[in-house]
């Protein structure tokens, strides 16, 4: 196997590249340069994103507990109603058993008809 010889001697140096010409000076305007585009800053878009979802999240809120109140009226409007229903079917069995024609014609036969 040979080893590959460089033709090169071991202390050359590559060579220099070409001088590069002197750029001519601008004066640069003070603040933002022209080729970076203004960005509007973020502080505000930020409030405004959280403050739209301390919003969403307050909306939440209440309208589930609004929903939650209705729900427990609606129970108590419904156990309400199963007692009218049951004191309403009490009262007229008592009036059928009041307008009895047996009931009727003891009554009559107690006060002398």
């Amino acid at each position: 196997m040979s080893i590959p010889v460089s033709t090169k001697p071991a202390g050359a140096a590559r060579p220099s590249p070409q001088p590069r010409p002197p750029q001519p000076v601008r004066a640069v305007p003070r603040g933002r340069p022209e080729s970076q585009p203004s960005r509007a800053p973020r502080a505000p878009f930020v409030a405004l994103v959280m403050f739209l979802l301390v919003a969403g999240l307050g909306a939440l809120l209440l309208l589930n507990t609004l929903l939650a109140q209705g729900a427990f009226a609606v129970h108590d409007l419904d156990r309400q109603v199963t007692a009218l229903s049951d004191r309403e079917q009490a009262l007229q069995q008592k009036v059928a058993e009041l307008a009895a024609p047996q009931r009727l014609a003891r009554q009559a036969s107690r006060i002398g008809m």
